[in-house]
């Protein structure tokens, strides 16, 4: 694996040595772990902020609405009823 050194403050150094003693998990993992976290509550941030500008404008709700009625039975793909999915998509 190729690593890369970066500048953290000393209290997250700390943290990272605490961290790391208490769960067994080496201080790169960690670090990896928490960006990852990161980056995915990043992600749900900005999707819900897209919602709420897509459901504040009138013009572009109506469009999303006129997409989905567009894409509506495009599921009907000829795959068998035993793929292990009920109708829903519930397993």
């Amino acid at each position: 694996m190729a690593t890369t050194l970066i500048r953290v403050t000393d209290r997250s150094r700390s943290v990272l040595q605490d961290l790391a003693r208490r769960t067994g998990h080496s201080r790169p993992a960690l670090v990896e772990a928490a960006l990852e976290e990161y980056r995915r509550r990043r992600f749900f941030l900005e999707l819900d902020e897209a919602f709420v500008r897509l459901y504040s404008d009138p013009d572009a709700q109506a469009a999303e609405a006129s997409d989905r009625r567009a894409l509506d039975g495009t599921l009907a793909d000829g795959l068998s009823a035993d793929n292990g999915y009920d109708a829903d998509g519930q397993a």
